[in-house]
């Protein structure tokens, strides 16, 4: 080995050993997981920005699949699938101007981001993952929304990237 690098099996870097034991030691125990979820949670369009129950830590990966309904923000428009309505492109005054209007999105912490109908990426905050109808009105945790209509069910599923502790330091998961 050359002064400095990393020690290596048949070219493959070996990770330290003590994490791989900790790893290995919440395996055996129960505890370790890589993956939560599924989580389903519904949506309903006369709502502003509603908890789904799903929890995310800065670095996961947040996988979303549409499962049934349809909705709208305004019923005159007709029911659209949590992608949105094509014919109604969002407004500038929408809270994602670039989606369709009806559109499913998504907000951990300040961090607004399209759903859709499917959603697979990485989370920059910690936060729970909170859902809503593409629509000027959303804004506000309190509106309610009177011309909306309907409402979506999704699955959640989330790739923990680092340990995830409660106050007494025990893991729940850990990315092996």
């Amino acid at each position: 080995n050359i002064e400095g690098s990393v020690p290596s099996i048949q070219g493959h870097p070996m990770k330290p050993l003590v994490l791989i034991a900790e790893a290995l030691a919440l395996a055996v125990s129960g505890c370790a997981t890589r993956t939560s979820g599924p989580v389903e949670f519904t949506c309903k369009a006369q709502y502003a920005w509603q908890d789904t129950g799903v929890l995310v830590h800065a670095g996961d990966r947040l996988k979303v699949e549409y499962e049934t309904g349809q909705w709208t923000a305004d019923i005159h428009n007709g029911l659209a699938p949590p992608g949105g309505n094509p014919a109604t492109p969002g407004h500038p005054g929408d809270v994602l101007p670039t989606a369709n209007r009806s559109a499913l999105i998504g907000r951990v912490d300040d961090q607004v981001f399209l759903i859709g109908n499917a959603f697979d990426g990485v989370i920059p905050k910690d936060g729970h993952l909170f859902c809503a109808i593409n629509t000027t009105i959303t804004k506000s945790d309190q509106s309610a929304l009177l011309p909306a209509d309907g409402s979506i069910t999704m699955r959640a599923w989330v790739d923990h990237a680092h340990p995830v502790c409660d106050q007494d330091q025990k893991v729940w998961y850990v990315c092996l």
